[in-house]
């Protein structure tokens, strides 16, 4: 039997859901991710150079400090390679702003939809409770929202996915082949 009931629990849910951790990622999970990889990176490179760089004598040192700081980081190469990954960024935001507007009126609508076709006692409608669907969905929003917050705060923010000595080992290698 057609049970409309369970059919829209599940679409509206799962939009809600959607769009849930849509602005989730675009607010908290993008930026707290950022900080991830920063703290990662940093990880790895003190733990890369650590007591490395004393072995070193001081005209070694003197010779590799000239080298790195006559490294232009902002020449137009990257200046291009930012300004594109800026530009592919915003046009993300953009279509991902489109389609939570396309959703939000879709759950919008269904509701509407639903309230109408219940008041003019329609045959699949008459047992249809919408406020049991958006008191479930909203408790599981909240739920997910939760989950994701505490594993990405206690979590994923302290595992360390990057392995230095598999970095240090590539660079090394890299370092060996360029000379």
């Amino acid at each position: 039997m057609f049970d409309i009931h369970f059919i829209l629990n599940i679409i509206i849910q799962v939009l809600c859901i959607f769009i849930f951790l849509t602005i989730f990622f675009f607010t908290y999970a993008s930026k707290k991710e950022g900080d991830i990889v920063q703290n990662q990176v940093s990880f790895v490179v003190d733990n890369l150079v650590g007591n490395n760089l004393q072995v070193l004598s001081k005209e070694q040192k003197t010779f590799i400090l000239n080298a790195i700081n006559g490294i232009n980081t902002n020449n137009p190469t990257n200046t291009q390679e930012d300004e594109n990954i800026e530009k592919s960024n915003k046009k993300i935001m953009e279509n991902t702003a489109l389609l939570l507007i396309y959703l939000i009126l879709g759950v919008i609508g269904a509701v509407v939809i639903c309230v109408y076709f219940k008041r003019k006692n329609f045959k699949f409608f008459r047992n249809l409770q919408l406020h049991t669907i958006m008191n479930e969905t909203v408790v599981i929003v909240f739920f997910i929202g939760v989950t994701e917050f505490v594993f990405l705060k206690y979590f994923a923010s302290r595992f360390i996915s990057v392995e230095p000595n598999v970095l240090k080992a590539h660079i090394i290698t890299n370092l060996k082949n360029g000379l």
